[in-house]
């Protein structure tokens, strides 16, 4: 796989990398057993950062002249296969971030150099995507290619008040009572 893509902003081509790591990490990089498992053997014998540094330059094609971005944007988009609701922010990407350091596409990985976000997706299968943008052109990327990173039904959500947001809940609320008393009285069960 070639990590070299590009998109188009005014009719200039940009330079942008993709990466993606087609394994079950969700797991190992969990904080709270990142630690731990770093150096956790994998099915095939590697290590965590052994399997990130492989299928990074697997992927990376460091023979030519390749891009370096002074100034960088890298989304980490992390997909789930299972309907478990999950915290994104409890999950350790520096490995993956160490190892796209390495290629050289990244100056450096410090505030200065490189900004970082996260996103959490429901999927077919359990991978991560990583891609790689210039900074300054983050913000076209992302109104080119927004909805490949969202469910299209969390998207149409409205943006809602606190009042509505608790009017919703006390609705509920009030509607599951009613629905529990209905079931007492046609079933007489007691709750």
């Amino acid at each position: 796989m070639e990590s070299l893509k590009f998109f188009e902003v005014k009719g200039e081509k940009i330079p942008y990398y993709y990466f993606v790591y087609d394994k079950e990490l969700h797991v190992l990089l969990r904080r709270r057993n990142y630690f731990k498992a770093r150096h956790t053997k994998l099915d095939d014998g590697r290590s965590l950062v052994e399997f990130l540094m492989d299928e990074t330059f697997r992927q990376f094609n460091n023979e030519e002249n390749f891009y370096v971005f002074e100034r960088a944007f890298m989304l980490v988009v992390h997909y789930f296969k299972d309907h478990f609701i999950r915290d994104i922010d409890n999950y350790v990407y520096k490995p993956i971030v160490d190892c796209i350091k390495k290629t050289r596409i990244i100056k450096d990985d410090d505030y200065s150099n490189l900004a970082f976000s996260y996103v959490g997706q429901k999927d077919i299968k359990d991978c991560i995507e990583v891609y790689v943008i210039p900074f300054l052109y983050f913000g076209a990327f992302m109104r080119q290619a927004f909805y490949d990173f969202t469910d299209p039904y969390i998207s149409e959500t409205q943006i809602r008040t606190i009042n509505d947001v608790e009017e919703e809940k006390r609705i509920q609320k009030q509607t599951l009572e009613e629905r529990k008393k209905r079931e007492e009285e046609i079933f007489n069960i007691p709750y």
